[in-house]
């Protein structure tokens, strides 16, 4: 009497895992693009490039997207973005540091053009306004002219919710 009730069960369970195996093997898998990824590794390593290498260790700060913000700044444009980092940089570079670690992709958005991205609210106060300047590439020029190191803060904090208010 048992194995009545427990054989459906089985057999159920069998079938279900069938389905699910045989779907994640025939299931048309998309293009990887890794587009984004590597334009960023490009930057970063361009941004690096003359740098001669050495076996100092990295003294790295954290820029977070809050002191790349331009959303409440009187001036959005390159300049004034190209000022404020700038003076970030030489900030760092007068308290020791030879890296910065930057967050480039802050609310599912980019500081950079992406074909996946939005443009990043932090730049324009829009998300998906384009800024009409690459501010990735800004900031890898600008920590070239400071003898400083760039890392991308990219996978860390990559799926932040952004708050939203009620209606």
């Amino acid at each position: 009497m048992k194995n009545k009730k427990i054989v459906p069960i089985i057999v159920s369970v069998i079938a279900m895992l069938s389905v699910i195996c045989i779907s994640s093997f025939t299931r048309e898998k998309p293009p990887k693009k890794q587009n984004d990824i590597n334009n960023i590794a490009a930057l970063s390593s361009k941004a690096t490039a003359d740098t001669p290498e050495s076996d100092e260790e990295m003294r790295g700060v954290w820029v977070s997207y809050m002191e790349l913000s331009m959303e409440n700044e009187s001036s959005k444009t390159q300049k004034a973005f190209e000022d404020k980092f700038t003076e970030i940089a030489q900030k760092c570079c007068e308290s020791g540091f030879n890296t910065l670690i930057v967050q480039v992709r802050p609310f599912c958005d980019a500081l950079y053009k992406s074909s996946y991205f939005p443009w990043s609210h932090i730049l324009t106060g829009t998300q998906g306004e384009n800024p009409q300047y690459d501010a990735l590439q800004i900031m890898c020029d600008i920590c070239k002219e400071n003898n400083l190191k760039i890392a991308n803060g990219l996978y860390i904090l990559v799926y932040r919710p952004e708050k939203r208010t009620a209606c």
